[in-house]
């Protein structure tokens, strides 16, 4: 089996990742394949066409909103599905060489949105060190590890960014929010099984431009009284002024309300694409 997700090795969707294939593997051996973009981890999806392939990329932050880059391959440019969602707590944590000692850091490195969840901490522990942005909290990690002993440089990265380049953790859990969770979508290249209690399914629809068109979709939910967790709209690739709605919908107890909702929805949209019907699991119950 293998799993794309996004690099380098040690980051937050390797994390994601392994949790994955937990659930998928069944046993057998998982190659875990980083490559540089979300795109890129659904293209090997895509281009493989095996049902032992997947990727995980993310999708949602808690605090940093939709993934678009995310969100447009789905929608627009690739034929791939969701096969489930893994909830990762975000945490950060301050990572040295380990024979640093005790020095304090005068740069300190990590991807901006690292360094913006861990700024109050690091402005209060070490306001004289610099924070210089890098591609990822990985590359980071790697930084501080070739850099040798040398004590002035520390990066912002995870555990197991720790683990795997045999750093240091000078400071656990340094975030300022402690609810801060990634929404990975596991990405296969087949439709996943027909919709299921307790699940959640997500779909892309457009609407005629006309008053009251995105009301009438809406609607129809309303009318077969479900759920709807999340709408994020997306301008339409070259039709300036349209856009797509991506929406998460939670799973009735019977399937066939949702089957006949989205029937009516498809025949009412502009433009329609099911995107899978899946399990949600959180990190700690995997």
């Amino acid at each position: 089996m293998t799993i794309a997700y996004l690099g380098p090795t040690g980051s937050f969707s390797e994390q994601a990742a392994r949790l994955a294939s937990a659930g998928l593997a069944g046993g057998e051996e998982v190659q875990f394949m980083p490559v540089h973009s979300p795109e890129d981890a659904i293209a090997v999806v895509q281009r493989e066409q095996d049902e032992n392939v997947y990727a995980v990329v993310p999708i949602e932050n808690s605090i940093e909103g939709a993934v678009n880059v995310t969100l447009d391959t789905l929608i627009f440019d690739a034929e791939a599905f969701i096969h489930g969602q893994i909830n990762l707590p975000v945490t950060q944590n301050l990572l040295l060489h380990p024979q640093a000692g005790d020095i304090a850091p005068a740069r300190i490195y990590s991807h901006p949105q690292a360094l913006a969840q861990s700024r109050k901490f690091l402005r209060k522990a070490y306001p004289d060190a610099v924070l210089l942005p890098s591609t990822s909290t990985s590359e980071a990690a790697q930084m501080v590890a070739a850099s040798g002993a040398d004590g002035s440089i520390a990066a912002v990265a995870s555990v197991l960014a720790a683990d795997l380049y045999g750093l240091a953790v000078r400071h656990a859990g340094i975030q300022e929010n402690d609810t801060n969770v990634t929404q990975f979508a596991v990405v296969a290249a087949a439709p996943p099984d027909a919709f299921r209690y307790g699940e959640k399914t997500s779909l892309a629809f457009s609407t005629a431009n006309e008053p009251g068109a995105l009301y009438k979709l809406l609607d129809i939910f309303a009318l077969w009284d479900l759920n709807m967790t999340r709408i994020v709209s997306r301008p339409m690739k070259n039709s300036p002024g349209a856009y797509v709605f991506f929406v998460d919908v939670e799973n009735p107890e019977n399937p066939d309300d949702l089957r006949d909702a989205l029937t009516m929805v498809e025949r009412k949209a502009s433009f329609f694409k099911p995107l899978g019907s899946y399990p949600v699991r959180n990190a700690d119950e995997i």
